[in-house]
């Protein structure tokens, strides 16, 4: 049986256009009509609160959460900000990252 192109199933996490939208604090991604993203608030010069990653429910567990999230920490280590991981998402993230790093 062929697969729907047009399934939420087909969206390729390499083709995944997220833009750094620096008026509205976030990293966005366009998912045919919808919006997935991460929101932050900038505190300061040095510290991005990430507050809330979102997917619309029909393109959740397909690694676009994992790739917004992946986007906004390279940034921030690109300009050197500390990162508060408010949401909860980021902070699982994180401890995996960190789980891993660990490993032999």
């Amino acid at each position: 049986m062929k697969k729907n192109r047009s399934s939420p199933r087909a969206v390729l996490l390499e083709n995944l256009e997220i833009r750094h939208e620096t008026s509205v604090e976030r990293f966005a991604v366009r998912l045919e009509n919808k919006l997935g993203y991460l929101a932050y608030k900038k505190q300061d010069d040095k510290i991005l609160d990430f507050i809330q990653v979102y997917v619309p429910p029909e393109f959740r567990n397909l690694g676009i959460a994992e790739k917004l999230t992946e986007t906004a920490l390279q940034y921030a280590m690109r300009k050197g900000f500390t990162v508060i991981p408010r949401c909860s998402y980021v902070a699982a993230y994180l401890k995996r990252i960190k789980r891993r790093r660990k490993r032999p």
